[in-house]
């Protein structure tokens, strides 16, 4: 009798050795690897939870992290989205749907990047982002909006436009944003002087590729 007794008693301890087990297995010992502070849970945009707010203070909107997700896939289908959200109240959306009609290449909206540039009242991020995206594109009917944002108070819009000019037109006018005011307007006045010439031979080049088809 003492026997069976003890055999329960065996059997009985192993369960709960095994029951302990998927516990932990499961969940995880309670306290451990801890240190303290709030737990850091990863986002749905990867491991780094700053990826779904690029400003560090939690004010992207819901809809920033698939923006940038849908901008790294350069799928022209996406334009209908990026157009919606470019005029969402976040700033921070904006952006990212401002980046992504720039990575379109020729299938995206070079008349919304340039409006976009234009708008005194956009952030200047946004606005910066517009320039960078016509660059990319090589937009040469945005000539005159980028000229325009050489002159403008934010130094991060001047840099783009600046940059975007560049790679537009192939050459340095040594026009950099962080210049005093007459330097950089007597870069702006170097690119006034040449960009007509280059944009003229942009379309004598595209009449000729006209006429050979």
């Amino acid at each position: 009798m003492w026997h069976d007794h003890r055999g329960r008693l065996i059997l009985l301890a192993a369960v709960a050795v095994v029951l302990v087990g998927v516990y932990v297995a499961v969940h995880g010992v309670p306290g451990f690897g801890r240190s303290g502070g709030p737990e850091v849970r990863p986002t749905r945009t990867g491991g780094d939870p700053r990826a779904a707010d690029p400003a560090g203070d939690g004010s992207a909107g819901p809809a920033y992290g698939t923006l940038v997700k849908l901008a790294q896939r350069r799928d022209p289908e996406n334009l209908p989205r990026f157009r919606q959200q470019a005029a969402s109240p976040d700033w921070q959306t904006r952006h990212a749907a401002i980046t992504g009609i720039g990575r379109l290449g020729k299938g995206g909206d070079p008349v919304l990047l340039v409006t976009t540039l234009r708008n005194p009242e956009e952030h200047p991020e946004v606005r910066a982002a517009a320039a960078g995206a016509l660059g990319q594109m090589r937009c040469w009917d945005a000539g005159a909006a980028l000229i325009e944002a050489l002159r403008d108070p934010s130094r991060q819009v001047r840099a783009a436009a600046g940059g975007a000019l560049r790679r537009i037109m192939r050459v340095d006018c040594r026009f950099r944003a962080n210049d005093p005011l007459p330097a950089r307007e007597a870069a702006i006045r170097r690119i006034q002087q040449t960009w007509s010439d280059f944009y003229q031979g942009h379309l004598n080049t595209i009449s000729e590729q006209g006429r050979d088809e």
